[in-house]
C-alpha cells in the first residue's frame, strides 16, 4: 500500500525528502514519520479545501507562486511568505497550522517549530502532486489529433464533445446522481468532488502498480446500485485513504531494526506461553493509539470550526 510519504516522493525520487532531511538535520526516517504523523491532518485539510469553494479558490490562488514546479524544499522555502500564505489556507489559519505542529510534536519527537516549517513545504509538495496527477489524466484524455499536432482534427473532436455535452445537459435525466466519495462531510461542492474523483482516479502514472494491492483488506460489499465502478489500482480517493492508513508508521519509533538486520540477528529464546496472546494485545494497542490519535486530530479541527478553537491544556 503506497502511503502518504510515498505518494509526495514518487515523482523525484525522494530528493525533496532528502532535501528536507538536510536542511532540518532529520534522518530520513525521521521525515518519514514526522511526515506519516502529518497524514491525518492534512487527509482533513484536503477535505475541507475540497468541499469549501471559496477555500478551495483561495488555496488555489495561495499555490499560483509554486505551480512552476522549480521551488526546492527546505529551510528557505519555508520561511517565505508564499509558503507560509499556502499552509495557512490549506489547513483553514496559521492557529490551526501552530495547533498541528504542537499536536504532531508530541507523537513525533520533532521539536513544533520544524514541524511547522515542514508543513509549509509539505503543502507545496501536496499540491504539486496532485496537480502533476490531474495533468497527466489530462493528457491521458485528450482529444484525438492534439498530441501529433493534427489540430483540425483535435478541435472537431473537442466540438463534437461539448455539442454532446450541451445536448445532454439539454435532456431531462432520470438516472441517479453521480455517488459521492465515501468520507466524512461528502455533501459539500459536486463539482469539486467530482473533479477530484476524476483526476484521482486510476493508477499514478508516472509510479509501477502496487505489488501488494491483492492483500488489502476486502473493502465493504458495494450495493447492486452503485454505480462507481471498481478500479485495480488507486481507487478515486486512495491518497487520502493512504494518508489515514500510513500515518501509523509515523507513531512508531525508529529503534524497529532493517530488514537486514533482523535477518542477521540472532534467534531470541521464545517464551513457554504462546505469543500469540502478546501479539493480538499488541496489535490492539497499537490500532487503539492509532484510532485515538485520528479522533484527537478530528476534533483539533471541529474545535477551530466551530470557533472554539484552542488546544492549550489539552
Amino acid at each position: 500500500m503506497t502511503d502518504f510519504f510515498d505518494w509526495l516522493t514518487v515523482g523525484d525520487s525522494g530528493l525533496g525528502a532528502d532535501r528536507l532531511a538536510d536542511a532540518f538535520k532529520l534522518s530520513h526516517q525521521e521525515v518519514r514519520q514526522t511526515t506519516e504523523a502529518l497524514a491525518p491532518a492534512f487527509t482533513l485539510a484536503l477535505q475541507r479545501a475540497m468541499l469549501d469553494p471559496v477555500a478551495w479558490t483561495e488555496l488555489s490562488h495561495r499555490f499560483l507562486p509554486f505551480m512552476d514546479g522549480t521551488t526546492m524544499p527546505g529551510a528557505e522555502t519555508a520561511r517565505s511568505p508564499a509558503a507560509k500564505d499556502l499552509a495557512d489556507a490549506l489547513f483553514g489559519s496559521r492557529d490551526i497550522s501552530n495547533a498541528v505542529a504542537r499536536k504532531v510534536s508530541l507523537a513525533s519527537g520533532i521539536a513544533p517549530d520544524t514541524v511547522e516549517k515542514l508543513m509549509r513545504n509539505l503543502s507545496i509538495m501536496t499540491m504539486q502532486t496532485m496537480v502533476r496527477m490531474m495533468l497527466a489524466n489530462v493528457a491521458r484524455n485528450q482529444p484525438a489529433g492534439l498530441a501529433d499536432g493534427n489540430y483540425p482534427v483535435a478541435i472537431a473532436e473537442m466540438m463534437r464533445r461539448g455539442a454532446n455535452a450541451m445536448e445532454a445537459m439539454g435532456r431531462p435525466s432520470d438516472t441517479p446522481r453521480r455517488r459521492q466519495p465515501d468520507f466524512p462531510g461528502a455533501a459539500g461542492s459536486d463539482y469539486l468532488a467530482g473533479l477530484f474523483a476524476d483526476a484521482l482516479n486510476g493508477k499514478l502514472p508516472f509510479m509501477p502498480p502496487v505489488s501488494g494491492a491483492a492483500e488489502r483488506p476486502s473493502a465493504p460489499s458495494r450495493r447492486a446500485d452503485d454505480d462507481v465502478p471498481a478500479t485495480s489500482g488507486f481507487t478515486p480517493f486512495q491518497p487520502f485513504e493512504a494518508m489515514m492508513e500510513g500515518f501509523a508508521r509515523g507513531l512508531q519509533s525508529g529503534g524497529e531494526p532493517a530488514p537486514g538486520e533482523r535477518e542477521n540477528a540472532a534467534p531470541e529464546p521464545t517464551p513457554d506461553a504462546a505469543p500469540s496472546n502478546a501479539f493480538d494485545d499488541l496489535a490492539r494497542a497499537g490500532q487503539k493509539m492509532q484510532d485515538d490519535y485520528a479522533r484527537q486530530m478530528t476534533e483539533l479541527f471541529q474545535r477551530f470550526q466551530n470557533g472554539t478553537g484552542s488546544d492549550k491544556g489539552r
